[in-house]
């Protein structure tokens, strides 16, 4: 029983490594299958860390898709589980990320369909980014920060703010260099 229980453990996490790698591959619909694979063979969901690691890739790339309201769901699942326990903090960084990206990107038609104003999806975008660079500070999470970094500018020139706009812009340049340089240290 032991065997059996470690050998889903490495499968399931061979899957959630699986999802992550196409999602940084740009192929959603990988992610989506390899998710469903997982799901498969957990449906009791009982390592709810994994469970919500699962839901934040599945919500990624159902963002990517357009699917916004399942993307909204299995994101908020993800971030209400990382956000509950302190030492998840990597994984709540990356679900407060694609939440970030989802409110920041929506377009009208799907506002409309998530029943939340533009203003509201700016404020929701912008506490999500910015919780994402608390825990990057906190935690040495340089990645994270430097994408949550660019998309504050980019949410802050479309509001026409260009000087906070450009002050995020210059913090991203800086992190992206630390990035690069965290890189080749590797």
């Amino acid at each position: 029983v032991l065997e059996r229980s470690k050998e889903r453990t490495v499968r399931g996490y061979a899957h959630i490594m699986k999802a992550r790698l196409y999602l940084r591959l740009d192929q959603p619909d990988s992610t989506i299958a390899e998710t469903g694979r997982w799901l498969q063979e957990n449906p009791e969901r009982g390592d709810h860390m994994n469970y919500g690691e699962i839901q934040c890739a599945l919500g990624e790339a159902l963002r990517l898709k357009g699917e916004t309201v399942r993307a909204l769901e299995c994101l908020r699942t993800s971030y209400d589980i990382h956000h509950r326990y302190p030492h998840n903090y990597w994984e709540e960084s990356l679900a407060a990320l694609a939440l970030g990206k989802l409110y920041a990107h929506a377009d009208d038609a799907q506002l409309r369909t998530l029943r939340i104003a533009p203003a509201q999806a700016e404020v929701q975008a912008l506490h999500y980014l910015e919780r994402v660079l608390e825990l990057g500070a906190a935690h040495g999470i340089l990645k994270e920060q430097e994408q949550a970094l660019h998309e504050l500018s980019l949410l802050y020139e479309r509001r026409g703010d260009q000087g906070t706009a450009l002050r995020y812009l210059q913090r991203h340049a800086v992190m992206r260099d630390s990035v690069l340089d965290e890189d080749k240290t590797k």
